[in-house]
């Protein structure tokens, strides 16, 4: 399956599977991503994942929506393979690609910081009107959570957090250019 990360908006981060096939993103219920937003058409866009060479290639198709679909900025009119690190605009949503054998923003800060502390809500458990995704992990699934660290322990923490974001939007610029 290829993993379509949410880039903007308050469900900046989600990680959305797409099954080899079409899938489609809209307003319309028939959609398997919904944005509920009156800047996506109903049948906005399709996403279509196929299996070529032993890798999943992901094109996109704009539905002759009324604001466009864009790739990397620009508006596409015909179906365009997207590769990774390429980022889909779908209304007022940003999407990206991500590269499949490099570990994401989200994997390396999980990485490198500590779960919250036991009684708190992580930014992850909101509900979302995304659909389409991975399904919520259940308590059984989740880790115990590490204990809390000392404040003086997590300001480094802070520091390589943003460091590894750096380079990750880094890399993925320097391959849009």
């Amino acid at each position: 399956m290829a993993d379509l990360l949410v880039d903007s908006g308050k469900h900046r981060g989600r990680r959305l599977k797409l099954a080899v096939g079409q899938t489609l993103i809209g307003r319309d219920r028939e959609c398997a991503i919904r944005l509920a937003t009156s800047d996506v058409s109903r049948k906005h866009c399709r996403l279509s994942v196929a299996m070529t060479g032993g890798r999943e290639v992901v094109t996109a198709e704009d539905l002759k929506s009324r604001n466009g679909t864009y790739i990397n900025g620009r508006a596409i009119r015909v179906p365009t393979v997207m590769g990774a690190g390429d980022t889909l605009r779908v209304g007022p949503i940003q999407f990206l690609l991500p590269d499949p054998d490099a570990a994401s923003e989200s994997e390396v800060i999980t990485w490198l910081v500590p779960p919250p502390a036991p009684g708190t809500v992580a930014a992850e458990d909101e509900p979302t009107q995304i659909v389409g995704g991975p399904p919520p992990a259940t308590d059984s699934e989740s880790p115990a959570p590490a204990p809390a660290k000392p404040k003086s322990a997590e300001e480094p923490v802070d520091r390589l957090v943003q460091e590894a974001s750096a380079l990750i939007r880094a890399r993925y610029a320097s391959r849009l250019t």
